[in-house]
């Protein structure tokens, strides 16, 4: 992974791509943009930012329909065209995606997962 470490405080930092703390059956369309990404060892948390070329609802489309067959179950779907909140939990973690509108056509999203 690409990033500065605090190894005092177990934060990885890095960006454009998909951390090592993230399993590999975790979906994420091939379209998709890694900007941003934090490991913190300490919380069993890993952050990234992912930039869609696509509207709100057809990301939220994509993760509903490709989350569960890849071991996740969601546990809550809810929001509008512009704001989108879905939780979820499988693979040795909990998860939050948060979607938000970023334009006509893109959409950006936050997804932190907190090993259980």
């Amino acid at each position: 992974m690409v990033g500065d470490s605090d190894a005092a405080g177990g934060v990885v930092f890095g960006s454009g791509s998909v951390p090592d703390t993230v399993s590999e059956s975790f979906p994420i369309p091939d379209e998709a943009v890694i900007g941003a990404t934090l490991v913190d060892t300490n919380r069993g948390l890993t952050e990234m930012v992912l930039t869609f070329p696509a509207a709100v609802q057809a990301v939220v489309t994509y993760y509903e329909e490709n989350l569960p067959p890849n071991g996740y179950e969601i546990t809550r779907s809810d929001g509008s065209d512009a704001d989108w909140v879905m939780a979820f939990h499988g693979e040795g973690v909990d998860g939050v995606l948060r979607i938000k509108t970023g334009g006509s056509g893109l959409s950006s999203g936050t997804v932190q997962l907190t090993e259980v």
